[in-house]
């Protein structure tokens, strides 16, 4: 009887191997499509010619027209839609707009906001040059 129950635990072990090592390479596989851009392009979102973390003073803010894409191999990107979140008397407020332009709403926000505040545009969803729909990271604005 010994011999029998340590037969099945090794079966299952081998199994539960096997099964392990199907959806981690079906994972792996996923991961490796969604890694893949647009023929290599690398897309980012800029804000008065910055990406990433952002960094705006109140005059720089004034100046401000819209979102747009820097990529390394094409200029044929559009942005779609956006939305953008700050934190008014404490509370997080979104906006969700189409396009890359900058409301007047958004712009009155971000110059109104303190020094050192936040304000957050994700969920960025672009049109690709093969016509493909997809989202890439958003930038974090500072103001200071």
């Amino acid at each position: 009887m010994r011999n029998a129950t340590s037969y099945s635990i090794t079966i299952m072990l081998l199994l539960s191997f096997s099964i392990f090592g199907q959806i981690n390479a079906k994972t792996n596989n996923k991961s490796e499509n969604k890694s893949t851009s647009v023929q290599g392009c690398n897309p980012v979102l800029s804000l008065g010619g910055q990406t990433g973390k952002v960094t705006l003073s109140k005059k720089e803010i004034e100046e401000l027209k819209a979102l747009a894409i820097k990529s390394d191999c094409s200029d044929s990107y559009t942005i779609l839609s956006y939305e953008f979140t700050i934190k008014i008397k404490g509370q997080p407020v979104s906006y969700t707009t189409k396009g890359p332009t900058l409301d007047k709403n958004m712009i009155d926000a971000l110059a109104s906001m303190k020094e050192g505040s936040r304000a957050f545009f994700d969920n960025v969803k672009i049109r690709t040059p093969d016509g493909k729909i997809k989202i890439i990271p958003g930038i974090t604005v500072t103001i200071k």
